[in-house]
């Protein structure tokens, strides 16, 4: 532009304005310059610098990414992103702190750190990584929270937006696997009273667990032996327990007969539990049944089942005159009459001398 001083003219003025804009801009300057001057006077303080200071977050509003506000973790896959945006200006370096509530000192490598935005960028990764081991864990939520900034930028005024939801799928089988213990096969008397066979708890103790199981077999339940139920509960933090079987005591004579316990079911009877899949991660995993699943028992032979024999009373001494000709001696079977019993029998002599005193009929 041009300025005219007339005669007796002390001041005058040059008028400058910003330009005002949604563009947001940093600190900027530029000079305006006294030259060319006509009519005889002179310059001293040519030069004037006009600053324009910096509008509309310049230095950038940060916030968590929508699609990083919620994720499920799983401690198979390890590491995950949550990405944090610089929305506006992206002038300057910007540093970022984040903390992750509540603590706990086995779910994540590091639960607190920084991020810095170099000037010109917009995204930067928190990066984060869960531990890797083999401790049974229940599903855990956590929160990470943007809590510091430095470098003239701020945070997002919705509070939803410098928060992220994590939480952490359940790990290595928390409420276990359930199966029979060693030994798995057992012979017992008729008389042993009571079987216990035992159950292993694997890996995790977390809630209550029902095992449901059945029974088959030759022997039979209620005849030759009884369970008070077909289930039974294991408490959180127990790691074995037992399947009760009474073995009938009776007095008939039985062949070895045998029976199996086969589990058909183990269910978490304590507390509810989310076994959706969410982002291609199950949140919650259900007890288990393992191997072995059947435990065998048998009954052996009891009350003499092929029989006790021996002369009847009436046998057992007989008094013949040699005139009285042939007598015959009874053998009894009492017990059982199971099979075929084949009894040999001779003649011992005393005085009375075979074939001269008496025949010995042999079939």
């Amino acid at each position: 532009g041009r300025l005219v001083f007339p005669p007796s003219v002390d001041e005058q003025e040059i008028v400058i304005r910003a330009v005002l804009d949604d563009i947001p801009e940093s600190d900027e300057s530029y000079l305006v310059t006294l030259s060319n001057i006509t009519g005889g006077g002179v310059f001293d303080a040519n030069k004037a610098t006009i600053f324009i200071r910096q509008n509309g977050d310049a230095n950038g509003i940060v916030l968590i990414s929508p699609a990083s506000r919620f994720l499920v973790l799983s401690e198979e896959k390890g590491s995950y992103h949550i990405q944090v945006i610089r929305n506006a200006g992206s002038f300057g370096t910007v540093e970022v702190g984040w903390k992750i509530a509540p603590d706990d000192s086995n779910a994540f490598v590091l639960d607190q750190g920084k991020i810095t935005f170099v000037p010109q960028q917009q995204n930067a990764d928190i990066d984060l990584f869960l531990k890797s081991d083999n401790t049974p864990e229940l599903s855990k939520t956590f929160t990470l929270t943007l809590e510091t900034i430095q470098g003239g930028a701020r945070f997002d005024t919705d509070p939803d937006a410098t928060a992220a939801t994590l939480l952490v799928a359940a790990s290595d089988n928390p409420h276990g696997i359930v199966q029979f213990s060693s030994p798995f096969t057992r012979d017992v008397s008729e008389g042993v009273g009571k079987v216990m066979l035992g159950l292993t708890r694997l890996f995790g103790t977390f809630g209550t667990l029902r095992v449901n199981y059945t029974t088959n077999g030759s022997a039979v339940d209620g005849s030759d032996y009884t369970l008070n139920t077909y289930s039974i509960d294991i408490t959180p933090g127990r790691q074995s327990s037992s399947v009760e079987v009474d073995v009938i005591d009776d007095s008939l004579p039985e062949l070895t007969e045998s029976f199996f316990v086969q589990l058909v079911s183990v269910e978490l009877v304590s507390q509810e539990s989310n076994t959706s899949v969410v982002q291609g991660v199950q949140i919650d995993t259900l007890p288990s049944l393992g191997s072995p699943t059947t435990s065998y028992v048998t009954i052996l032979e009891n009350d003499y089942p092929y029989g006790v024999l021996e002369f009847d009373a009436a046998s057992r001494r007989i008094d013949l005159s040699e005139d009285a000709g042939s007598q015959q001696l009874t053998l009894t079977r009492t017990g059982g009459t199971f099979g075929v019993v084949v009894v040999t029998y001779q003649s011992r002599n005393a005085s009375a001398g075979a074939g001269e005193d008496f025949d010995l009929g042999f079939d």
